[in-house]
């Protein structure tokens, strides 16, 4: 956030344009691939990832205490960027260990729909958990 209200305040001094599209020729250069031929699928699975596991923290700090809930999602993301597997979340919310980038790369899709039944799960856990909890005599 800071950075795109540093990059607004700099855009109006110097009477630029803040434009929020992308250019096409810094993405060929940058990875070799031309703006129209990225599927949605690769540009919604990486917000889809974070959506999924900050609900998943989330519902596991109904049964954890807070510190454990982070050092968990911590470690899913540490381990996901030296092992590239489709078991590994992480792996989803890189472009360049997808499989429209890497031949051995993870299918995007299934990383969507993973995304989708831990989004769910979390939601549904966390409901069930949160209504049989006793909020006022917690800590």
């Amino acid at each position: 956030g800071m950075i795109f209200l540093t990059l607004g305040i700099l855009c109006r001094i110097f009477r630029v344009p803040f434009i929020w599209k992308l250019n096409p020729g810094a993405v060929s250069v940058m990875f070799g691939v031309f703006l129209d031929e990225i599927p949605f699928s690769v540009l919604c699975t990486p917000i889809m990832l974070s959506v999924a596991v900050n609900m998943f923290q989330m519902m596991l700090t109904l049964f954890l205490k807070p510190m454990f809930s982070f050092l968990f999602s911590s470690a899913l993301f540490l381990v996901s960027a030296y092992i590239m597997s489709p078991v590994m979340l992480g792996n989803y919310g890189m472009v360049l260990r997808m499989k429209w980038m890497n031949e051995q790369g993870v299918p995007q899709i299934t990383g969507f729909l993973v995304c989708l039944l831990i989004l769910g799960f979390s939601v549904l856990v966390g409901m069930v958990r949160f209504r049989r909890m006793d909020i006022l005599n917690e800590e």
